[in-house]
């Protein structure tokens, strides 16, 4: 195997790694909230979560999550 494949598999296993520890990190999102993988997705909570979307702080509620168009995914 030559070098240059064995450094694009290790950044392909670090990236995997890192994925994997961002999920463990933040846990899974509750109420089945969609924003457990959104990128824009600031903190979640029971009742809803802290969107970031544009550089804006909101709170959504289960409401506008279900009618959320700013989901990106990670």
């Amino acid at each position: 195997m030559g070098q240059f494949t064995q450094v694009i598999l290790a950044l392909v296993v670090i990236y995997a790694v890192y994925r994997v520890a961002r999920r463990v990190v933040r846990g899974p999102a509750p109420a089945g909230f969609k924003c457990g993988t959104c990128r824009n997705c600031g903190k979640l909570f029971d009742d809803g979560v802290l969107c970031r979307f544009m550089g804006r702080e909101t709170f959504k509620n289960e409401t506008h999550i279900a009618n959320c168009l700013d989901y990106e995914n990670r």
